[in-house]
């Protein structure tokens, strides 16, 4: 047993290391093809819901004046929320040789993005996990390939990893104090199930 941990362990360090190396990387990657193509092949992509689960939804981007920009609904698509959390604005820009993409993550404007600015700024492995879905989306797009979900998965266990500490808390604190009717559709059912017995 206690090998298993070990290795698990082993795993978490290797996942948080290589997600740790992959948000520093600085170097903008340059596109073969003009900025304004660039933009317009980016127009309208919509990131897969599956970069950030049920948290979270994408909208299609939009153009912007310097490129693009795409809403991210809090909540995700089956809550009924769906107020913009997050805008991962993407600058497109000239480059020798064709044209670089830079993002921005930035709260939205609402009561949602209020709450998106106090958790990016409490987590900055969550704001970096945002860009890292937004430069997949870019990348695919601009390589004609289709988004994968492993060239976020280091970010995404950084950013896991420094959420972990309060869930934890939030998990035991709701479990101290149940509230009130909390499990009585529960506690119904085992009586039915336990009467045909």
């Amino acid at each position: 047993m206690r090998k298993l941990w070990k290795a698990r362990g082993a795993v978490v360090g290797v996942l948080l290391l290589a997600g740790a190396v992959a948000a520093c990387k600085g170097a903008l990657k340059t596109y073969v093809v003009a900025p304004d193509m660039a933009k317009a092949a980016l127009t309208g992509t919509t990131i897969p819901s599956i970069a950030f689960g049920a948290a979270a939804h994408f909208e299609p981007a939009v153009a912007t004046p310097k490129g693009v920009s795409w809403n991210v609904l809090a909540g995700g698509e089956y809550s009924s929320d769906n107020l913009a959390f997050v805008k991962l604005n993407a600058t497109v820009t000239a480059a020798t040789g064709g044209a670089q993409v830079e993002v921005d993550v930035q709260p939205a404007e609402g009561p949602a993005g209020a709450r998106a600015e106090k958790l990016l700024k409490e987590n900055p492995a969550v704001a970096k996990l945002f860009r890292a879905i937004a430069y997949e989306q870019i990348d695919a797009t601009l390589s004609r390939r289709p988004f994968r979900f492993a060239n976020i998965s280091g970010a995404m266990a950084v950013a896991v990893a420094s959420l972990a500490p309060k869930l934890t808390e939030k998990l035991k604190n709701e479990a101290a104090a149940p509230q009130p009717g909390e499990f009585d559709k529960f506690d119904s059912a085992y009586k039915e199930d336990k009467l045909r017995h």
